[in-house]
Parts: structure tokens; C-alpha cells; sequence
């Protein structure tokens, strides 16, 4: 069960990253290269636990809001 859990977690934040970068081959680069904003750690390490996936979760969603942020400072 505990497998499972893990890979559900797993399946859920890789289709946050593709939706993010609109495409799977964007995303799983994304997912294997060290990121600033967790450290400068690998994405695709830390989804193996539930912390570290909700860290991911987290940048993500700052991801998806960085147009809107940069849409309201042009109005």
C-alpha cells in the first residue's frame, strides 16, 4: 500500500509539472535538474517522500502564477 501511495504521489506532481510546461519532454527535464528554489536539490529525489513532494507541489504552483503576477504589474 505504501508503494502505491508513493507512486500516486509521484504521478500527481509529474502532471502538475506537465501542465505547468505544457509538455512532458519540459517537465521531466524540470523534474531531473537541480532547482534553486528547493535548495538546488533534484525534484524528481524529493518526491520519494511526502514533505518533499509537497515542496514540489509548491514551486509549481508559484510556476503557474508567475503570469499573473507579471500581468498586474504592467496594469
Amino acid at each position: 500500500m505504501i508503494v502505491q501511495q508513493k507512486n500516486d504521489k509521484f504521478a500527481e506532481v509529474f502532471n502538475c509539472a506537465i501542465d505547468k510546461f505544457g509538455d512532458i519532454d519540459k517537465a521531466l527535464s524540470w523534474f531531473n535538474e537541480s532547482c534553486s528554489e528547493l535548495g538546488d536539490q533534484i525534484p524528481i529525489h524529493l518526491v520519494e517522500t511526502a514533505d518533499g513532494a509537497e515542496l514540489v507541489m509548491k514551486v509549481l504552483d508559484r510556476i503557474e502564477q508567475a503570469p499573473s503576477r507579471r500581468s498586474r504589474k504592467k496594469g
